[in-house]
């Protein structure tokens, strides 16, 4: 195990090292700096590649470079990384496999775009996902503009919109609960 300490110097020196499995966990670490995962992100090893593609503070251009590879499990990681810009989600959403399409329909940051086109998609799984992405998002949008507003809803408190749209959240009180639990 490569310990969190290691020091960024380390962290490059096993980088380099003949054992794909010892790259593969400093491009899992937490601490492992931009340059040596812009690095390994272009290893031979699809493992290690994987792995970059996974850590959270791989960067965009990184991200963007690993969304072409040609390992499906590659693909699927940079679909769930939330660095992952939109634009990289959207072109994903087209993925010829259905697990990075998958992926797609349910990372926080895909563009309404990308799950309108993914909620027409073959797979129903991945419809269903993307409905309900789409959904949370248009809940934060609520949230996030200030429209919020208490109410005493079958003897629970809930957060709701406070608008036409009351209808939208039909069935939506347990999801809505346990995004916006108001405290009593």
């Amino acid at each position: 195990m490569i310990d969190k300490d290691f020091s960024r110097e380390h962290l490059e020196k096993l980088s380099t090292n003949s054992d794909y499995s010892i790259r593969c966990k400093v491009a899992e670490n937490s601490h492992t700096p931009s340059y040596v995962l812009e690095n390994l992100s272009r290893d031979v090893h699809p493992t290690v590649r994987f792995c970059v593609a996974s850590n959270k503070n791989t960067s965009i251009s990184v991200l963007e470079r690993l969304s072409n590879d040609e390992e499906s499990g590659i693909r699927t990681q940079v679909a769930q990384n939330l660095n992952t810009s939109t634009s990289t989600l959207y072109k994903l959403s087209g993925d010829l496999d259905w697990f990075v399409r998958y992926y797609v329909a349910n990372n926080l940051n895909t563009s309404s775009f990308g799950l309108e086109n993914l909620s027409r998609d073959k797979t129903a799984r991945i419809r269903a996902s993307a409905i309900h992405n789409s959904s949370n998002i248009r809940l934060r949008k609520i949230m996030n503009v200030g429209i919020i507003t208490n109410l005493e809803f079958k003897h629970k408190q809930f957060a709701y919109y406070a608008g036409r749209d009351l209808e939208w959240l039909k069935g939506w009180e347990n999801r809505l609960f346990e995004i916006v639990k108001v405290e009593t």
